[in-house]
């Protein structure tokens, strides 16, 4: 897991020599320099990194009646039509691991740089705390995160029919990719005439009340939603490890600690909202996934937008000596539980292995 530590240093170093430059510069090649290299990484892995890597490869490609009568007979058939395409025009075993990687680290860079203050720290936490470890083994499930990101720029801008779109598309890759449809509601709360806090209640009120018929109706909706082989998902079996607690509180953390310095700071900014909101969101589904990990799934959708609410409520700090020692925490918390959870995780990412290395 050396690799990973090296690319974190890297960024640091080359976050600080990109300092003097103006602010949109530093934006643009950062983010170029960051995507390229955890493509790199991503992409020049074996297949053995990643649970679900390798049994991706093995029964998708070279496989093409099975690719096409999971097509015909299943929902999450965007997928399968992928692989489909890769096996047609003879893309390889690494070939696929490296167009998924490309997408995905596309996808993120996108997100960082458009949104984020401080690209270097969204980088930084999504490797730490974000959804780069899933990315390295849950493709299909990445995907329609990759999408819902792209989603969320149209729900910003109040596309509802490329909102619904791109939802569609990703729901055909995971159908999980639902629970991102009523975070087009916040576009009409956002307009709302009245201060932030307003609508925080209102969006609290909401987000309890869809929680306490969620949990009521659970199974139902489950099943409407949630392919039967995910079953083991519903609850906590004795072969599942138990959703760990610290990473809870960390969830819960993100919007209470961003509130604090969001309310002190009074900014009345839209992004802020939906970046908060979404944060809450995922604090929620942290909190249920301790009873039914298939909320831990649901959560993956908004964690992305942690990785721009931290960074960006910091670079807002007036008091130079607070904005520091906050900084400080946000590298060497996410960095310690990064440390903690990665060796012996169910994703095994940990045993970072090169493609050439492994003898054919």
């Amino acid at each position: 897991m050396y690799i990973y530590f090296l690319l974190l240093i890297f960024w640091f170093f080359c976050n600080l020599l990109l300092t003097p430059l103006s602010r949109k510069q530093n934006r643009l090649i950062f983010v170029m320099i960051a995507g390229s290299t955890l493509f790199l990484v991503m992409a020049l892995r074996d297949k053995s990194v990643g649970t679900d890597t390798a049994n991706y490869l093995l029964h998708n490609l070279g496989n093409q009646l099975y690719l096409y009568d999971e097509i015909i007979n299943t929902r999450e058939w965007g997928f399968r039509a992928i692989f489909l395409t890769y096996d047609r025009i003879g893309i390889g075993n690494q070939g696929a691991i490296a167009l998924f990687s490309l997408f995905i680290c596309f996808s993120f860079s996108f997100l960082y740089y458009k949104y984020s203050k401080n690209v270097f720290l969204s980088f930084y936490l999504h490797v730490t705390i974000g959804l780069f470890a899933i990315s390295m083994s849950g493709w299909r499930q990445i995907s329609a995160v990759c999408i819902c990101i792209f989603a969320f720029e149209m729900m910003k801008n109040r596309k509802l029919i490329l909102f619904i779109i791109l939802v569609y598309t990703a729901y055909l890759f995971h159908e999980s990719a639902l629970c991102f449809i009523p975070i087009y509601f916040l576009s009409y709360i956002s307009k709302l005439k009245c201060r932030k806090q307003k609508k925080i209640v209102i969006f609290s009120i909401t987000a309890l009340f869809i929680l306490t018929f969620l949990v009521t109706y659970l199974m139902p909706l489950v099943n409407l939603v949630i392919p039967e082989r995910y079953s083991i998902l519903y609850d906590i079996r004795e072969d599942q490890a138990p959703t760990n607690p610290l990473l809870v509180m960390s969830f819960i953390a993100i919007p209470t600690v961003c509130y604090i310095f969001w309310n002190k700071l009074d900014i009345e900014d839209e992004l802020f909202f939906y970046l908060f909101c979404l944060s809450i969101a995922c604090a929620l589904c942290s909190i249920l996934s301790l009873g039914h990990h298939i909320f831990g799934r649901l959560g993956f959708y908004y964690a992305p937008f942690n990785m721009l609410l931290i960074p960006n409520i910091i670079t807002r700090i007036k008091n130079a000596q607070i904005r520091l020692v906050a900084y400080f925490f946000c590298l060497l918390l996410p960095l310690i539980q990064f440390i903690e959870s990665l060796p012996g995780s169910t994703l095994k990412i940990d045993n970072y292995i090169f493609f050439w290395e492994v003898l054919p």
